[in-house]
């Protein structure tokens, strides 16, 4: 049960924040907050699933990235 309960928040989180470029799904947040952590976090999620991401920090945003090959995966 808890297990669907985290698959329907990153699939309802990713479609409400997320985007798809290509062959590239993208989570990006500003810097008016450190969103290090959550991001952290949301990578252990998706890996608990199997799924590999990437988060990058830049000067004026974050980022966490999946390919979409993995998306089928929390759909």
């Amino acid at each position: 049960m808890d297990t669907e309960l985290l698959r329907g928040f990153i699939s309802g989180f990713f479609d409400g924040d997320g985007g798809i470029s290509g062959k590239t799904i993208t989570l990006t947040f500003g810097t008016q907050y450190d969103f290090r952590e959550m991001c952290e976090d949301m990578q252990k999620a998706l890996l608990f699933f199997g799924i590999r991401s990437r988060y990058r920090e830049y000067e004026y945003r974050h980022v966490l990235t999946i390919k979409t090959n993995m998306l089928g995966y929390i759909v």
